[in-house]
């Protein structure tokens, strides 16, 4: 090594530093900014998240319903594992027997979390009710009502942000976010 290197560039160890009190506090302050700012995002985010996969299950369902009752050749409905609430999940069950018992379980979903409900209504059933179940026949049409409409409810109740789910006559499952269109209810058990 040449000797101006060495002069130029001494090779000493240097103390260890530590970070100052000061800089520590400003360190946590921040933090502190940024997760208060972050939180409400988060929140949102998994809000719409929960929704999206309450919705995208429930149309999963609806479509193998539907697909199932074409394959059989006969009635497979959609029930809601509790009678009082389609928010404590619902099972997919087929009339394997041709009696309307719906006797073969085909699939089942789990409860919805907390707080998020799923209300949903039958049209042209004598008077408009909540559905109780919804078949579909052999043809993949609805059997026992011209249209059903279902909102998936946010804890937050924040309506223009719901998700509505309406199968036609014909059996045809759309997903949108919620309209005023949707005749089902906003509130439900």
């Amino acid at each position: 090594m040449s000797l101006a290197f060495a002069r130029r560039h001494t090779f000493a160890p240097r103390a260890a530093r530590g970070f100052t009190l000061l800089e520590v506090v400003i360190t946590v302050v921040l933090a502190v900014i940024l997760v208060t700012i972050a939180l409400p995002s988060f929140r949102e985010l998994t809000i719409r998240s929960n929704v999206t996969t309450l919705t995208n299950s429930l149309v999963i369902a609806l479509n193998s319903a539907r697909a199932e009752a074409v394959r059989r050749g006969t009635l497979v409905e959609l029930v809601p594992v509790s009678s009082t609430s389609w928010s404590g999940g619902w099972y997919i069950k087929a009339d394997t027997n041709f009696n309307a018992g719906f006797a073969t379980t085909i699939g089942t979903q789990s409860a919805a979390p907390s707080g998020y409900k799923i209300c949903p209504l039958a049209n042209g059933t004598g008077a408009p009710g909540t559905a109780s179940s919804v078949i579909f026949d052999a043809t993949g049409a609805l059997r026992y009502a011209t249209s059903v409409d279902v909102n998936i409810v946010r804890p937050d109740n924040k309506t223009a942000l719901y998700r509505w789910i309406s199968v036609s006559p014909s059996g045809e499952i759309k997903s949108q976010t919620y309209t005023s269109s949707s005749t089902a209810p906003t509130t439900c058990s």
